[in-house]
């Protein structure tokens, strides 16, 4: 609502900026006069519709307006036909005359010139009927044709200067929206943007005015509210903005050739900071020297943020340094693995053994400070390919699960845990505390270690029965997991499980005094301290 409010304010100046009543009596003769000249375009615009209508109109209906246009055209054929029929009698009667000797020729040949017309008057009625509609409209065709043929346009004043001419008054509130584009800056150009004075005026088409030609001549005549300057905008913040762009450039400048002193083609110097120097319009009351501008971008001057925080920053000192290079390096290929039911289960045989590959590889190297700080890749060309390792792993069980072995690197089994409340214990070589006891709630997941085949998962009984609900898992690698004191069990004696697989939640049963996993780790049957092999 305001921004309409603003636009017929600037309307209402544009036509009483004097406020007198010839002011006002002008404003209404010209709005009538563009209305009419408006009217008439768009008139032509539907008679050239219409007229085509017509065209196909008669076109289609040739056939029965035939006759009808054949009768026209005979009633107006008939007195010029008659009258040459006249004239060709009159010849002869004069000639006969003539050579008979009779005196009056003149007097007979009027006389009989004249009853013809009294004997034909009533073709020549009917031919007038026709010809008179037909040249009426011709006139005024005529007559419409150069009015509107002639180019009308609106004679553009500003300040009291004609900068051009346009064929809407539109086109000068586009050419305001084109200056507020140009400007950097919130201020409101229609704050400063004088209204235009129109008249009408018959112009050459090549001498009418773009929006844009007429934003230009706006600008060139408006130097004490814009000027051409340039800004450095950091991270899409306005720093400022100076006319001394030499002075500016020079500072930008600097710290770069630093960096690059000899120019070296693989070496790209530039800031960490997006940084752009913005050519443009800048408002005048926002415009600053030159050193002052490269005191903010060095931190010797504070500036303000849009948020209205002032801080100072040293923008130029913050550089980086990219190299292109080119080097060869080694690859491997992925380990490949195949299952064979005719080996016991962990037992694997390598039967074919790994190869590096080499590849040449060009890159973008960053350095901060002389240090890597990042490796963009642009390149990678493969010289000689890598062969990789394949391994043949058994899955021969008594339970008949196939799946590949432990890889030996655990995860911690219960993520949602609240820590330890007892660790791996021994005396001597003897084990007083077999595992890791990890406290969380009740029914908090518990989470296979690493894969494997579950020999057992249940209620333990006899030397077990301590363990409560517990699962334990062979990996086929040499080592075993078992976790103890489950609420319940979530997998069965005989499956194979994946690392990070749900295989219980944490409860309370057995021997214990509270909820917790106790979770025990044995290689090649001996216990070892779980704390080695995993960690929270």
């Amino acid at each position: 609502m305001t921004g309409k409010i603003k636009k017929t304010k600037r309307a209402a100046r544009r036509y009483f900026r004097s406020g007198s009543f010839g002011d006002f009596l002008s404003f209404v003769g010209f709005q009538t006069e563009y209305l009419f000249l408006r009217a008439a375009r768009l008139i032509a615009a539907a008679a050239r519709a219409f007229g085509g209508g017509v065209v196909w109109t008669l076109a289609l209906a040739g056939t029965v307006l035939q006759p009808i246009l054949h009768t026209v055209l005979r009633d107006l054929v008939a007195p010029w036909r008659q009258m040459g029929q006249g004239f060709a009698n009159l010849k002869t009667m004069l000639r006969k005359e003539r050579e008979s000797g009779s005196a009056g020729l003149a007097k007979k040949g009027w006389r009989y010139v004249l009853r013809g017309v009294y004997v034909y008057r009533g073709l020549v009625g009917r031919s007038l009927a026709y010809l008179m509609p037909i040249g009426a409209a011709a006139v005024f065709a005529f007559t419409v044709h150069s009015v509107l043929g002639s180019n009308f346009a609106l004679r553009v004043e500003y300040r009291g200067q004609q900068i051009g001419f346009i064929a809407r008054d539109t086109v000068f509130d586009e050419a305001q929206t084109i200056i507020a584009q140009r400007v950097q800056g919130e201020h409101d150009v229609g704050e400063w943007v004088d209204q235009p004075s129109f008249t009408l005026a018959v112009v050459d088409a090549a001498g009418m005015s773009s929006a844009t030609q007429l934003a230009d001549r706006i600008v060139s005549m408006s130097s004490e509210h814009v000027q051409q300057a340039t800004g450095v905008v950091v991270n899409g913040v306005l720093v400022g903005a100076t006319t001394d762009v030499g002075t500016l450039n020079e500072a930008y400048e600097a710290p770069l050739k630093a960096l690059n002193p000899d120019s070296d083609p693989s070496l790209t110097a530039a800031y960490r900071q997006e940084i752009e120097l913005v050519s443009g319009l800048y408002f005048t009351d926002t415009l600053t020297s030159g050193d002052e501008l490269v005191a903010r971008l060095t931190g010797a001057a504070p500036f303000t943020l849009p948020s209205g925080e002032e801080i100072v920053w040293n923008i130029l000192a913050e550089t980086q340094l990219t190299q292109r290079v080119t080097y060869t390096e080694e690859f491997t290929a992925e380990r490949q693995t195949r299952e064979r039911t005719d080996l016991p289960w962990g037992e694997e045989h390598i039967v074919q053994q790994a190869s590096p590959g080499t590849r040449q590889v060009t890159a973008d190297i960053v350095y901060i400070d002389g240090a890597e700080v990042q490796r963009n890749v642009l390149t990678s060309t493969v010289l000689t390919e890598a062969v990789p390792e394949i391994v043949e792993y058994g899955t021969q069980n008594q339970y008949g699960a196939s799946g590949e072995p432990g890889d030996g690197n655990f995860i911690w089994p219960v993520p949602g845990d609240k820590g330890l409340s007892r660790g791996y214990i021994t005396y001597g070589s003897y084990v007083y505390h077999r595992g890791l006891d990890i406290r969380a709630n009740a029914g908090t997941p518990i989470l296979a270690a690493d894969s494997g085949v579950v020999t057992f998962a249940g209620r333990g009984t006899g030397y077990n029965w301590s363990y409560g609900n517990f699962v334990k898992i062979d990996h086929g690698n040499g080592y075993t997991t078992l976790y103890g004191h489950m609420l319940s069990v979530a997998v069965e004696e005989g499956t194979y499980v994946s690392k990070g697989t749900v295989i219980g939640y944490v409860g309370s049963t057995g021997r214990s005094s509270g909820n917790h996993c106790h979770f025990e780790i044995t290689k090649d049957g001996v216990l070892q301290n779980p704390a080695y092999y995993v960690s929270r």
